[in-house]
């Protein structure tokens, strides 16, 4: 036997082996767990901690990618710092999360983008979404178990231009909140979907005097638990809009009757449902309760001791009789169909 050869060859396999193992192993993604692209201030986010002054996007472009269940700690953060400058930072997939000590603003002089999705987590102190006049900021918070945590004040649209966006689960916590407070700000907060949420638990402010437009629908929940005011009384610029089973419990029993639940409420009082038969926002005053919307006085759970006001059509008992009758003909149904 030719032991040469032989051990030839096994060195060959091997090597042969080695290499297509390497060329896998290069050809695998790497972990993207924290990217940073263009303007982000530190730029190794390795020494990010909870004291750094974190920027993205401070004087010109800069994006920040928080993924697979990686978490980043900073003090203040900032999306968008100064005018013409813009900034994206993206939380997503459970476990992700951008933990900071301080404020965040997002959009202060320039454009911020925020964005918390598949179950990310920001939490912070405060926060600011379009702080100066010019400023443009926007947030989403999107899909189940996706949260922020915005802390004791959180505005939107201050001086600037803001938009929230919480739908497909999102939430959104904060003790006092605030929409359109100076002139010539312009905020939007839409709140849809079942299980989205936005929680305030104390005072919120929707339009003091600036433009503040918020969308509750299809089955998506505001909760308040101090004081509501909506504008000034001598101000039309800001509105609640309510439809397809949006849900606003503020806390108090204020279930009598629509006027009840208004004289609950500090400001203009305008909230206004989606009216089918004219296809325009109408004032709620002018809706048929038990037919366009419900008030419910809630004695149990979470939102016990709060009014619930829900704007939708409501069934007819009949309706909801057959619908009952239907699904009990559909399982009859099956019911025989498994027997044969």
């Amino acid at each position: 036997m030719n032991h040469t050869a032989a051990i030839s060859r096994d060195w060959s396999s091997c090597w042969i082996l080695f290499l297509l193992c390497s060329c896998c192993a290069l050809s695998a993604p790497l972990s993207a767990e924290l990217i940073a692209t263009g303007d982000v201030t530190p730029a190794d986010l390795s020494i990010w901690q909870e004291s750094t002054q974190s920027f993205v996007g401070r004087t010109s472009s800069g994006q920040l990618h928080i993924t697979n269940g990686d978490s980043l700690p900073s003090g203040n953060g900032e999306i968008g710092y100064h005018a013409n400058a813009s900034g994206v930072v993206q939380v997503e997939q459970s476990g992700s999360s951008w933990m900071l000590e301080e404020s965040l603003t997002v959009g202060r002089d320039g454009n911020g983008n925020l964005i918390i999705t598949e179950g990310g987590l920001v939490a912070c102190e405060a926060s600011v979404v379009g702080l100066h006049a010019g400023s443009k900021g926007k947030a989403s918070v999107s899909g189940e178990g996706s949260t922020w945590n915005a802390g004791t004040r959180f505005t939107v649209a201050l001086d600037g231009e803001g938009s929230l966006s919480i739908y497909d689960g999102g939430i959104v916590n904060c003790d006092n909140a605030g929409m359109g407070i100076f002139a010539g700000s312009v905020s939007d907060v839409y709140v849809g979907d079942p299980g989205s949420r936005w929680n305030v638990a104390d005072q919120f402010t929707l339009g003091l005097v600036g433009d503040a437009q918020l969308t509750i629908t299809n089955h998506g929940l505001v909760s308040v638990g101090g004081v509501l005011s909506i504008g000034l009384p001598q101000t039309v610029g800001s509105q609640l809009n309510m439809s397809e089973y949006g849900r606003l419990a503020v806390f108090g029993k204020a279930d009598a009757s629509i006027e009840h639940f208004l004289s609950s409420i500090v400001g203009n009082d305008d909230i206004r449902y989606w009216d089918q038969a004219t296809t325009t926002w109408a004032p709620i005053t002018e809706a048929v309760q038990n037919r366009d919307y419900t008030l419910r006085y809630i004695h149990q759970g979470e939102l016990a001791g709060y009014t619930m006001l829900t704007v939708g059509p409501v069934p007819e008992p009949a309706s909801v009789l057959l619908a009952i009758l239907g699904f009990a003909g559909v399982g009859c149904l099956a019911s025989r169909r498994a027997t044969r």
